[in-house]
């Protein structure tokens, strides 16, 4: 049986947002990640989406320029802002398939382990993950704004579209079988609860906060920005917080 396993959490850094968080990253943030990894011997960075702000190319650099501090590996799942075009006519001229071909392509360039592709493995740990957004009352964007995305995803309203893969995902992720390995980490942008009303909104569908808590030792959530470390039903769950120029990262062993 191997040690336990150290990894490194961020989400919603959203570099891109502001010429303030471009320099936040590269003055501060991802030099003290950088540091932190290597003083504490952090195995693998997690980011739990909206790697960006608004914009593909933001992300494309945004990936770039982790993959110059991060020398370990990093497991990801996307977030909306990561999703989102405000170039209208690049967003006619490719679409929403089109944008997550070259997301899929960047991942690849910077290896960086993408979740909606499959789940990761790190010795005796298995990581399982999707983007999320399971819930109508807060999708991703919504199918009127042509400023974020395109209004429709293989002939489906985008809304309808990314719910249903939203739950595709989710199955995928809760009949995976996890009997091989000592610990299972999930991870989903959205997370499936709330610490009182004001959250209410950032949050995913509440039922399936359960069956999660059931499959996983350890639960990884961005999109509230707010600070989450507990554990509930012998599960680890985590919100590293976030704030748009002021990324933040979370230090866990599982």
């Amino acid at each position: 049986m191997l040690s336990d396993m150290k990894g490194m959490l961020t989400s919603d850094t959203h570099a891109g947002f502001s010429k303030r968080t471009i320099e936040v990253h590269e003055g501060e943030f991802l030099p003290l990640a950088q540091k932190t990894i290597e003083e504490q011997k952090i195995e693998v960075f997690f980011h739990a989406g909206d790697w960006a702000s608004n914009k593909q190319d933001q992300l494309y650099r945004t990936l770039k320029l982790f993959r110059k501090y991060i020398s370990i590996p990093i497991v990801t799942v996307f977030g909306n802002h990561d999703f989102w075009e405000y170039d209208r006519f690049r967003r006619l001229r490719g679409g929403w398939e089109a944008e997550q071909r070259r997301r899929l392509e960047w991942c690849k360039e910077f290896n960086i382990h993408y979740l909606g592709e499959g789940p990761a493995v790190f010795g005796d740990v298995l990581v399982l993950g999707f983007d999320g957004w399971y819930n109508y009352t807060n999708p991703p964007t919504k199918d009127t704004d042509s400023d974020l995305m395109h209004p429709y995803i293989q002939s489906a309203p985008s809304m309808v579209y990314l719910q249903n893969r939203a739950y595709k995902e989710l199955d995928k992720l809760l009949q995976h079988d996890t009997d091989a390995y000592r610990k299972v980490i999930g991870m989903s942008h959205f997370p499936p609860f709330t610490e009182d009303s004001k959250y209410e909104v950032f949050c995913a569908n509440l039922k399936y906060f359960q069956p999660l808590k059931e499959k996983c030792d350890v639960l990884l959530f961005g999109h509230s920005h707010k600070e989450v470390d507990r554990v509930e039903d012998d599960c680890h769950i985590l919100n590293c917080g976030s704030h748009y120029d002021k990324p933040k990262f979370k230090i866990f062993e599982v």
